[in-house]
Protein backbone atom coordinates (compact mmCIF):
# COMPACT_ATOMS: atom_id res chain seq x y z
CA UNK A 1 0.00 0.00 0.00
CA UNK A 2 1.19 3.36 -0.81
CA UNK A 3 1.37 6.15 1.82
CA UNK A 4 1.27 9.98 0.70
CA UNK A 5 1.13 13.39 2.51
CA UNK A 6 1.02 16.72 0.60
CA UNK A 7 0.34 20.19 2.19
CA UNK A 8 -1.78 22.77 0.12
CA UNK A 9 -2.84 26.62 0.25
CA UNK A 10 -6.31 26.94 -0.45
CA UNK A 11 -6.38 29.36 -3.65
CA UNK A 12 -9.87 30.30 -3.89
CA UNK A 13 -11.11 33.75 -2.76
CA UNK A 14 -14.18 31.54 -0.65
CA UNK A 15 -11.94 29.23 0.70
CA UNK A 16 -13.17 25.48 0.86
CA UNK A 17 -16.70 26.46 0.98
CA UNK A 18 -19.63 23.76 -0.54
CA UNK A 19 -18.76 23.83 -4.10
CA UNK A 20 -15.14 23.78 -3.93
CA UNK A 21 -15.81 20.79 -1.38
CA UNK A 22 -17.99 18.62 -3.44
CA UNK A 23 -15.86 18.90 -6.21
CA UNK A 24 -13.16 17.96 -3.91
CA UNK A 25 -15.15 14.65 -2.30
CA UNK A 26 -16.18 14.34 -5.90
CA UNK A 27 -12.63 13.90 -7.22
CA UNK A 28 -11.43 11.60 -4.40
CA UNK A 29 -14.75 9.58 -4.30
CA UNK A 30 -13.72 8.10 -7.80
CA UNK A 31 -10.73 6.14 -6.31
CA UNK A 32 -10.34 3.31 -3.65
CA UNK A 33 -7.55 4.70 -1.74
CA UNK A 34 -8.57 6.50 1.79
CA UNK A 35 -8.25 10.38 1.66
CA UNK A 36 -7.96 12.06 5.31
CA UNK A 37 -7.51 16.04 5.01
CA UNK A 38 -6.32 18.11 7.92
CA UNK A 39 -6.49 21.90 9.13
CA UNK A 40 -6.26 23.29 12.01
CA UNK A 41 -5.99 20.23 14.43
CA UNK A 42 -8.97 18.99 12.79
CA UNK A 43 -9.17 15.53 10.20
CA UNK A 44 -11.90 14.61 7.99
CA UNK A 45 -12.64 12.18 5.65
CA UNK A 46 -12.38 13.67 1.63
CA UNK A 47 -14.80 11.48 0.83
CA UNK A 48 -18.03 13.16 2.90
CA UNK A 49 -18.66 17.07 2.17
CA UNK A 50 -19.92 17.44 5.77
CA UNK A 51 -16.43 16.57 7.33
CA UNK A 52 -14.62 19.06 5.00
CA UNK A 53 -16.84 21.36 5.70
CA UNK A 54 -16.80 21.28 9.44
CA UNK A 55 -12.74 22.27 8.87
CA UNK A 56 -13.75 25.85 7.97
CA UNK A 57 -10.72 26.77 6.16
CA UNK A 58 -10.48 30.27 4.15
CA UNK A 59 -8.46 31.33 1.74
CA UNK A 60 -5.05 31.13 2.34
CA UNK A 61 -5.62 28.14 4.97
CA UNK A 62 -3.59 24.82 5.12
CA UNK A 63 -4.90 21.30 4.25
CA UNK A 64 -2.32 18.71 4.83
CA UNK A 65 -3.87 15.97 2.47
CA UNK A 66 -2.69 12.13 3.67
CA UNK A 67 -3.23 9.56 0.86
CA UNK A 68 -3.32 5.73 1.37
CA UNK A 69 -3.86 2.84 -0.99
CA UNK A 70 -3.22 1.16 -4.33
CA UNK A 71 -3.94 4.32 -6.38
CA UNK A 72 -2.44 6.89 -3.96
CA UNK A 73 -0.16 8.12 -6.79
CA UNK A 74 -3.15 8.83 -8.97
CA UNK A 75 -5.62 10.12 -6.61
CA UNK A 76 -2.40 12.55 -5.18
CA UNK A 77 -1.65 13.81 -8.82
CA UNK A 78 -5.47 14.58 -9.30
CA UNK A 79 -5.65 16.78 -5.89
CA UNK A 80 -2.25 18.33 -7.30
CA UNK A 81 -4.04 19.84 -10.87
CA UNK A 82 -7.35 20.39 -8.54
CA UNK A 83 -5.68 23.02 -6.47
CA UNK A 84 -3.18 24.23 -9.49
CA UNK A 85 -6.86 25.18 -11.09
CA UNK A 86 -8.02 26.89 -8.53
CA UNK A 87 -10.08 23.99 -6.96
CA UNK A 88 -12.62 24.22 -9.75
CA UNK A 89 -13.50 28.19 -9.11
Amino acid sequence: MIQLSKTFIVPNELGLHARAATRFTQLVSGYTSDVVVDSNSLSANAKSVLELMTLGVAQGGELTIHVSGIDADTVMAAIENLFANNLGE
